[in-house]
């Protein structure tokens, strides 16, 4: 028995009134640029029209119609010519008009839109799109998340993000403290959250949320990862955003991937002790995952220390590797501190360790200083999961690779600060001597997170090596 098939139409663009689209031939990216009229919200023709394009792009695979051709999407842009907004997100006037009639289902029709059109750009059309938003002026709360349901955050000077729901009783409902967790963590997200307050671009860009600032930054991130260029800097998050400026700085010419180590930021906490294979394995899955081949490494604290590992089982995927307040080895009196780490997060949780961790990894001088980066560190470490941190501590406390790094033949940089306590300068100068023409470098005043208390001397050592 014959029967007839209906083919979806392929998304064409000059059927939208709500947004415009363009299309970059070279790159493979389509830029969406949304229009809405009367008010830069999302009101209900933008979500009809946002529904029947992007879910044709997701049910042909990432193709569109563009110029009379079919064209395939690799990369997807998404901005606004609002001027001076990128989207204030829900429709108030709507909501308004529905509550007062009682028009519950013309509310639900919306929020499942709302929930549709954020998973498709999350999951990139289910077509490994890769999804960037440009933030151009303001985002505002479900405008927020818009950006946010994207890889990628780029904002351009002027750019201002907030949630004012809380100012009104209420709470952004379409994923905000999931999406803005997995970046940040989820205590720094609820705090955001609950604030109502409006961030700038820069303060975003410092707190990890935005990602790399300026058009132009975007523009060569998009090129370099179309031709191939992956040059990855991995940044070692450990939950407590500790280089998105050196991140922000290097994208223009890097294609920078940071990712967060399990049991901290936004992945899960298995339960018991992890290993240092096991570590080197979640990133040589996700490279694998990018069709990442070859890289350069950066890695801070136990990130050096998954750093050396990855020289030493992967060296092919090593190009250049900066081994930042790190060490080779735990000597045994050391583990012991570890151990009682252990026991003390868990039994007490991660608030029991902030006290003790800020010690360790600021100078008194930069802590009196620096109250404001205190209160949002120390909420970072209180916030890590018990069982991703002592899991992770299970594994630094058997660390002893000092007699194998003489076989990593990658060219490295190691870097210390000069008052470092947890992994003073002489572990660092074991670890340059030996590894074959490995440079030690160390930054004064500085302790162990010496890129956030001197940025620009670290930031600097390492693009230059980098760029060599």
């Amino acid at each position: 028995m014959n029967a007839v098939v209906e083919f979806p139409t392929i998304a064409d663009p000059s059927l939208l009134t709500q947004a415009s689209v363009e299309y970059d031939r070279e790159t493979l990216t389509m830029y969406w640029w949304m229009k809405p009229s009367p008010r830069p919200c999302f009101n209900d023709l933008l979500l009809t029209e946002s529904t029947a394009f992007e879910g044709r792009i997701e049910q042909h695979s990432g193709w569109i119609q563009f110029g009379g051709e079919e064209c395939r999407v690799e990369n997807a842009v998404y901005g606004s010519t609002s001027p001076g907004v990128f989207n204030l997100g829900g429709d108030l006037a709507m909501f308004v008009q529905a509550i007062l009639k009682k028009d519950r289902d013309s509310l639900r029709r919306y929020g499942h839109a709302c929930v549709d059109n954020m998973y498709r750009r999350i999951v990139g059309y289910n077509a490994q799109v890769l999804t960037y938003s440009l933030v151009q002026g303001k985002a505002f709360g479900g405008g927020f998340e818009c950006a946010l349901a994207s890889e990628t955050i780029v904002a351009e000077e002027g750019a201002s993000f907030s949630f004012p729901e809380v100012l009104f009783n209420m709470f952004p409902g379409m994923g905000a403290l999931s999406l803005l967790g997995r970046k940040i963590g989820l205590r720094k997200a609820e705090e955001i959250i609950m604030s109502g307050k409006v961030y700038s671009a820069q303060e975003m860009l410092a707190l990890g949320v935005v990602d790399a600032y300026d058009r132009t930054a975007l523009d060569a991130l998009v090129k370099q990862i179309h031709e191939g260029q992956i040059r990855a800097l991995y940044v070692v998050e450990e939950n407590v955003g500790a280089m998105p400026e050196l991140a922000a700085a290097l994208a223009p010419a890097f294609s920078v991937l940071r990712y967060d180590t399990r049991g901290h930021g936004g992945t899960n906490a298995t339960a018991g002790d992890y290993s240092f294979a096991q570590l080197t394995t979640d990133l040589t899955g996700l490279l694998d995952a990018l069709d990442i081949e070859r890289t350069h490494f950066v890695g801070l604290s136990m990130g050096g220390m998954i750093g050396q590992h990855l020289a030493l089982s992967a060296p092919q995927r090593v190009s250049r590797l900066v081994i930042a307040s790190s060490t080779s080895r735990i000597p045994p009196e050391a583990a012991l501190l570890w151990d009682e780490r252990i026991r003390l997060t868990r039994e007490q949780g991660g608030a029991a360790l902030v006290e003790g961790t800020l010690g360790r990894w600021f100078t008194p001088e930069f802590r009196a200083a620096r109250p404001d980066m205190m209160q949002r560190i120390g909420g970072l470490i209180a916030s890590t999961p018990a069982a991703g941190y002592a899991g992770c501590a299970g594994a630094i406390r058997h660390l002893d690779l000092t007699a194998q790094i003489g076989a990593i033949h990658a060219p490295v940089l190691v870097i210390v600060g000069a008052q470092d306590p947890g992994t003073p300068p002489a572990m660092s100068a074991v670890i340059a001597a030996a590894i074959p023409g490995a440079r030690l470098e160390t930054i004064s005043p500085a302790s162990h997170l010496c890129c956030l208390e001197q940025p620009e001397a670290f930031r600097r050592l390492v693009a230059d090596f980098l760029s060599a």
